[in-house]
């Protein structure tokens, strides 16, 4: 088992039979990464790791709920083996597929993530934070994965508050977008695709 990758909340290890294993770090290790970003406002460091382990515990919970159903595929296939840890297809991460696409290439990538954003409102859950370069991946067979349960809410309500706001033009992955031409893309499509309308018309529709 072979740590691949590490970030402020799980440490993913390849497991070297095309899965990788996400085990939980430590609460302090936690507490260090988000104080690192709120310098010395300790107990704002303190309230924001706990909102954000509530709503990772919450999202967790919830997914153990349909893994039976058709969208565990595009989850990766993920098995529990604790509360928090979990095994799950290995992917290329979107960032890296990103840098050797073309401006067309990646256009398809965006319109992958949004289809896989209408599926998983078929569901009842939606990404919250948009880094889609960060928490998506392709498998060897090329299909788009949600790969981060940690940035998921269930509420239908924090849905349209993102809709309201255009939530995802303020992720780390839009403003990172190698092209103004790109960038113009991923807004104008995002806002025609993610629309009050087909929320309505697809949030848990797979559920009924």
């Amino acid at each position: 088992m072979k740590l691949i990758a590490s970030g402020w909340q799980y440490k993913v290890y390849d497991l070297e039979n095309g899965r990788v294993r996400k085990v939980k770090a430590s609460g302090l290790f936690q507490y260090i990464k988000i104080l690192s970003h709120l310098p010395f406002q300790f107990i704002e460091a303190y309230k924001e790791q706990q909102r954000v382990n509530r709503m990772e515990r919450q999202a967790n919970d919830y997914i153990r709920t349909i893994l039976h159903l058709e969208i565990s595929r595009a989850l990766g296939n993920p098995v529990f083996i604790s509360q928090s840890d979990y095994e799950q297809d290995k992917v290329r991460v979107l960032y890296e597929v990103c840098k050797d696409a073309s401006f067309e290439q990646q256009k398809e990538i965006i319109k992958s993530y949004i289809h896989l954003i209408h599926t998983t409102w078929n569901y009842g859950f939606a990404d919250c934070i948009f880094n889609f370069t960060l928490n998506n991946g392709t498998n060897d067979r090329g299909d788009l994965l949600q790969l981060d349960f940690g940035e998921i809410t269930t509420e239908k309500d924090d849905v349209e508050e993102m809709i309201r706001n255009q939530r995802w033009l303020q992720s780390f992955s839009y403003t990172t977008l190698v092209s103004n031409e790109l960038k113009d893309y991923y807004s104008t499509t995002m806002s025609e695709e993610l629309t009050f309308a087909k929320l309505n018309e697809s949030w848990r529709s797979k559920l009924k």
